[in-house]
């Protein structure tokens, strides 16, 4: 099981291959990709878990990455957490902790 949240766009790869696209475009999520649109602050720190296919993982070493967008280049804030389970019988994660940071 993977559960991730962001703020505000994401992809999630395994082992080179796309997992998870959270409100963003079709096609490559390079530079500058914007997020399609995004959880808004009522909900953008609580996670959506997805089943990890059993066949996208590999003997040995396996290489989880992300990519993660910002609605603007004028946004203040970004936010990315990623966890991984071996089973749902994992109780799912509780929302962030967001901690504001002052204007210093």
């Amino acid at each position: 099981m993977l559960s991730v949240v962001r703020d505000d766009g994401v992809g999630v790869y395994l082992n080179g291959q796309e997992l998870v696209r959270e409100t963003m475009p079709a096609g490559p999520l390079g530079f500058p990709a914007w997020p399609t649109g995004w959880k808004g602050s009522a909900t953008e720190n609580n996670y959506t878990t997805y089943t990890v296919p059993a066949g996208a993982l590999v003997a040995g070493d396996n290489v989880v990455a992300a990519t993660v967008h910002n609605a603007s280049s004028g946004s203040g804030d970004l936010g990315f957490d990623l966890r991984l389970a071996e089973s749902a019988d994992v109780a799912p994660p509780q929302p962030v902790e967001v901690i504001a940071a002052g204007a210093d």
